[in-house]
């Protein structure tokens, strides 16, 4: 039984090399937010609703959530693809952001993890992908990563009824207004592994170590905006 445990221990190497920003983050020490990756001319950046890609259609798409759940707990990607020539082999990336080229392509921005001094950006056609599996090597971010949805979708608004003038007040108006009387907002962040809702006195998606709604430790770090009350 132990030889089987030790077997499945994640390799060291990136383990080590994270501890120094983790004990910072344990300390409290504020740590410096990653630029964004440069855009290329004609570029945007895209952060779809979860499944939205899949419901459209979009080829490939159906990795994207594996890719998303890998970038917010810092862990490499496996990536399954085909390239131009048509070789199509397994490389391992760190995931950063979606894009839309000028061309209409959707495109994965990600860096090669050739070696620990040598890592490449590199660009990768959602239609290209036939495979991608999280790994257990982390790595430490030199981009912002750009994968979290950017909304929930069409997500009504909360509403109750006002009973004494006969209709339904929407809930941003009542924050709206509370604010106005000079209460401060709260953020409420997501986790993209849990589901599990924080509130926030400010804008921080990261999230400390937490438990899932079964009692589990959860893996995820990072949320995402899902409100403001």
């Amino acid at each position: 039984m132990l030889r089987h445990q030790l077997q499945v221990l994640p390799p060291s190497g990136g383990v080590w090399d994270a501890l120094p920003e983790f004990f910072s983050w344990l300390d409290g020490a504020a740590q410096p937010v990653p630029a964004q990756e440069p855009l290329v001319p004609g570029e945007q950046t895209l952060r779809p609703p979860v499944g939205f890609l899949r419901r459209e259609g979009v080829r490939g798409s159906s990795y994207l959530e594996t890719i998303r759940f890998a970038a917010s707990n810092r862990l490499c990607v496996e990536l399954d693809y085909v390239d131009e020539e048509g070789h199509r082999s397994v490389r391992t990336i760190e995931p950063y952001s979606l894009r839309r080229t000028s061309g209409g392509d959707i495109v994965l921005r990600a860096v090669r993890a050739v070696r620990a001094d040598n890592r490449q950006s590199r660009s990768y056609r959602l239609d290209r992908m036939r495979g991608a599996d999280v790994t257990s090597r982390t790595f430490v971010p030199i981009y912002d990563i750009e994968l979290s949805p950017a909304d929930l979708g069409s997500v009504p608004p909360t509403t109750r009824a006002d009973s004494s003038r006969g209709f339904r007040t929407p809930a941003r108006s009542r924050s709206a207004r509370s604010r106005r009387r000079g209460s401060r907002p709260t953020y409420v962040y997501e986790c993209t592994s849990c589901r599990k809702r924080f509130p926030r006195s400010k804008r921080n998606a990261r999230l400390r170590p937490h438990k899932r709604p079964d009692g589990w430790d959860c893996p995820g770090r990072t949320g995402f905006w899902v409100e403001t009350k």
